[in-house]
């Protein structure tokens, strides 16, 4: 079969086994990895856009879900927003079995960057027709996670739902009215394209518009161009301030940028690990620190900043 065929299986919920099983040898890993919570009780997370390198986050999400700790927003750019937003409406095992079968696909058709980037285009857009089908919906009314949590963002246009990512767009035509029910705000004031950030989902479509619109090569959405959000801020953390930010930031990890656009099963485990072992430092070292003190990890792939530091200016 040709990659888009073995994607289309994948989305069905058919995996190589080789892919099953290794989803099962990482969860398996996770739940060894329990350490207790030394995070705030109340934080958000952010993720910084790092395009696959994103599995990195996966893997650091399961050791902090196991340790009850419950981010209460994500925030983050092109994939630093994606994945969230993916783990909270597929879950764990369904995340990591898709992402380790585009690995596979990539073990069995390896390509050059530009055709990955154009397979990962393909293979998103069709994901986003599982992820914003009408079965999908309870996650999106007033009480799913998806809804309450994500924060999505367009550069000219910026979306809520699970993650925040602003994505860059042309100076395209002003809406002629605005939708209420979309509660959108700009984020940052400047000339040219500006962040809009919406903090609820009309419509499934409406929401698939967004999603997309903050990771691919460009669409549009209300009357703008858009692109990846990577493109304008990769790591936008939350202007309010509301709590402390656990900054992710999978580049800084030690993973190759090579990685951001294509990857085998092998390495895609390998991300996944990575994530895990740094999230399980992470707690370690903060045992005995003000839950809200900052700190940052060896590598500097996990900062936790505290309230004040991402106050604007």
């Amino acid at each position: 079969m040709d990659p888009d065929e073995l994607w289309r299986e994948a989305l069905a919920g058919r995996v190589p086994a080789s892919v099953a099983a290794a989803a099962d040898a990482l969860i398996t890993k996770a739940d060894a990895l329990v350490r207790e919570n030394t995070l705030p009780a109340d934080f958000d997370v952010v993720v910084a856009g790092a395009g696959f390198c994103s599995l990195y986050f996966v893997g650091v999400h399961a050791v902090l879900s196991r340790a009850g700790a419950a981010p209460a927003r994500y925030a983050g750019a092109s994939s630093g927003a994606m994945t969230p937003m993916e783990l909270l409406i597929l879950g764990e095992r369904r995340l990591l079995e898709l992402y380790l079968a585009n690995g596979a696909i990539y073990d069995d058709h390896p390509a050059n960057v530009v055709s990955l980037a154009c397979r990962a285009d393909r293979f998103w857009w069709a994901l986003s027709e599982t992820l914003f089908a009408e079965e999908r919906a309870p996650a999106f009314d007033s009480g799913g996670d998806a809804h309450r949590k994500c924060l999505v963002g367009a550069r000219g246009k910026s979306s809520t739902g699970e993650s925040t990512r602003p994505s860059r767009g042309s100076r395209g035509p002003r809406p002629a009215s605005r939708d209420a029910s979309a509660r959108r705000r700009p984020t940052r004031r400047r000339s040219g394209p500006a962040n809009v950030v919406y903090s609820a989902y009309p419509t499934l479509e409406f929401a698939k518009r967004v999603f997309m619109s903050t990771g691919t090569a460009l669409t549009s959405l209300e009357g703008y161009y858009v692109t990846d959000g990577g493109v304008t801020n990769g790591c936008p953390l939350f202007e309010d301030a509301k709590r402390p930010q656990l900054v992710v930031r999978p580049t800084k990890s030690g993973l190759p940028t090579s990685m951001a656009v294509g990857y085998g099963l092998a390495q895609g485990v390998a991300a996944v690990e990575l994530g895990m072992a740094d999230a399980a430092a992470f707690l370690e070292g903060r045992a005995g620190r003000e839950r809200d003190a900052p700190s940052r990890s060896e590598s500097g792939g996990l900062e936790l900043l505290a309230r004040a530091a991402a106050l604007p200016g």
